[in-house]
């Protein structure tokens, strides 16, 4: 069993080495080519999967909360009544409406308003580390669309609904279930926001101007660990 862990995690280190430092010249010839049609389809990407993402995000958090039961869920664009149009929605209620606790759960609620941007954060940091580390080679077209699936279009979902926390908006219902100021949700998303751009600029230049070619060498070392009782892997990564 160690030996197939240990050969294992060497075969995982050569796939990084390997996709970081081959030969990418007659690729990126292509990828310069194609980078508006990817731009183009992020777009696309946006008014599909990205609702998807967001709403399902928001439908999940509903799913593991025991107080809380999703009763309509829409990932897509429509209109609704008292709101007008929608890029997607959840509706959802307590599990035993006679209990009144369920529906007091603020905490519950507020968790399940800011879920989404629990997974643009976590999808934003480990497509940074990814082709920060050289683990995804920028120079690639899996570079390029991690950087605009991963980071563009997931900071631009963080930022486009935190730091608008107009009245019913899910930083409106982050404030109040968590009973803080809606000006501290704002004031924090933007901080959040302005580390996300510097971290988009670093990358888009290695991205689109092949900037910064040491991120092409992966910088991702996985190294198998053992000891009398145990076993495992060691993770390093290199900034």
């Amino acid at each position: 069993m160690k030996k197939a862990f240990v050969a294992l995690a060497v075969l995982i280190q050569i796939v990084f080495a390997s996709s970081a430092s081959a030969d990418e010249a007659s690729k990126s010839e292509s990828l310069k080519k194609d980078r508006l049609w990817y731009l183009a389809g992020l777009s696309l990407y946006a008014a599909s999967v990205g609702i998807i993402i967001h709403e399902g995000s928001h439908a999940f958090a509903v799913w593991v909360d025991s107080d809380f039961e999703l009763i309509n869920f829409r990932p897509y664009p429509h209109i609704e009544d008292g709101r007008g149009f929608v890029a997607g929605s959840v509706e959802l209620r307590c599990n035993e409406l006679d209990d009144a606790n369920n529906c007091a759960d603020k905490t519950g609620l507020g968790v399940i308003a800011s879920s989404p941007y629990i997974t643009d954060l976590t999808l934003f940091v480990a497509s940074d580390i990814l082709l920060s580390t050289g683990a995804v080679n920028p120079d690639s077209k899996a570079g390029l669309a991690l950087y605009l699936v991963g980071m563009v279009y997931g900071l631009y979902d963080f930022s486009r609904n935190l730091i608008w926390a107009v009245e019913g908006s899910d930083p409106d219902q982050i404030a109040r279930n968590f009973e803080i100021p809606r000006w501290s949700v704002v004031a924090s998303a933007s901080a959040v926001s302005a580390v996300g751009l510097w971290r988009l600029w670093v990358n888009g230049r290695r991205v689109f101007f092949d900037a910064d070619h040491s991120s092409k060498e992966s910088k991702l070392t996985i190294a198998p660990m053992s000891g009398p009782e145990s076993f495992g892997m060691t993770l390093s990564v290199h900034f």
